[in-house]
């Protein structure tokens, strides 16, 4: 899905940044459903199955790394998160 004004992103694995839609750039999603449902989000790394996979907005400069990592993320900014279902709060 990922549309106009969205470049230099990576994504490897089953729905990795399936959602993208317009102006994001510099992301890398890493694993089934990492950064799925992120329709926005600039400089960000996901790492794990569903690692911010719920973010409507996954904000800019986050790392998450592992399982449902900052799933919930929406819009927050320079965050680094490690471990299973980690910074599950942040929004």
């Amino acid at each position: 899905d990922i549309t106009t004004a969205s470049e230099y992103n990576i994504a490897i694995g089953n729905s990795a940044l399936s959602g993208i839609t317009s102006n994001s750039s510099y992301n890398m999603a890493i694993g089934f459903n990492s950064m799925g449902a992120s329709t926005g989000g600039s400089n960000n790394i996901a790492m794990g199955n569903n690692a911010m996979n719920s973010s409507n907005s996954a904000g800019e400069n986050n790392i998450a790394i592992g399982s449902s990592a900052s799933i919930n993320l929406n819009g927050a900014n320079n965050n680094l998160v490690i471990g299973h279902y980690a910074g599950v709060g942040l929004t």
